[in-house]
């Protein structure tokens, strides 16, 4: 075998370990602080028993730490969904602590105590060191029609690429001011799902 195939072999085996690595992140949701209690929504694999959890409340991006994993199951909630999976492709996760402050609203939750690099009010932005690589990623919030999208941004400041994405639907009129780039994920998916489900 020659020395620049290896070379080829091993860049893309790097290449696919870096792309399948996701993001510490979840949602925070509790509709009724009275009733119900507070739980992070997740991909699978995304928390454990005891991480120690940074919570970032919206649409205020204010920091809040840190709660710990106590548990979870399934998802029952088809109001949420995050990358490509909603229902129960997701993971609910209990937390042993919730800022009162917060209570009966969004809140995205990183895995870590992560502190906030730069908090950018006037675009619902926070810049944030999730993996510790000294690189801060982007973490933004805005409104569609009826719902919340958050998502995560990695990358140099002018080649910026979205690593993760979740939407909480509200089922009210929201005044909306999403970029393409953020919610282009959501839209393909819906499209997906509807060709999907023609004959």
């Amino acid at each position: 075998m020659h020395w620049y195939v290896l070379i080829l072999l091993c860049l893309g085996s790097n290449l696919a370990v870096a792309e399948h690595k996701k993001p510490g992140l979840g949602l925070l949701v509790m509709s009724d602080p009275k009733t119900a209690k507070p739980k992070i929504v997740s991909e699978p694999g995304i928390f454990k028993q005891s991480d120690e959890i940074t919570i970032i409340s919206i649409p205020d991006m204010l920091r809040y730490c840190c709660a710990k994993i106590k548990g979870g199951g399934l998802s029952q909630s088809f109001a949420i969904r995050i990358n490509s999976n909603t229902g129960q492709q997701l993971i609910e996760h209990h937390i042993n602590w919730l800022p009162q402050a917060i209570a009966g609203r969004l809140a995205v939750a990183i895995k870590g105590n992560i502190k906030i690099i730069e908090h950018k009010s006037n675009e619902n932005k926070i810049l944030v060191d999730m993996d510790a690589d000294g690189i801060p990623e982007a973490i933004k919030i805005c409104a569609s029609s009826e719902g919340v999208h958050m998502t995560a941004w990695s990358g140099s400041f002018k080649n910026m690429s979205r690593i993760w994405h979740a939407y909480y639907y509200l089922g009210q009129d929201l005044e909306s001011n999403c970029s393409t780039e953020e919610i282009g994920f959501f839209i393909d998916s819906v499209v997906a799902a509807f060709q999907k489900s023609r004959p």
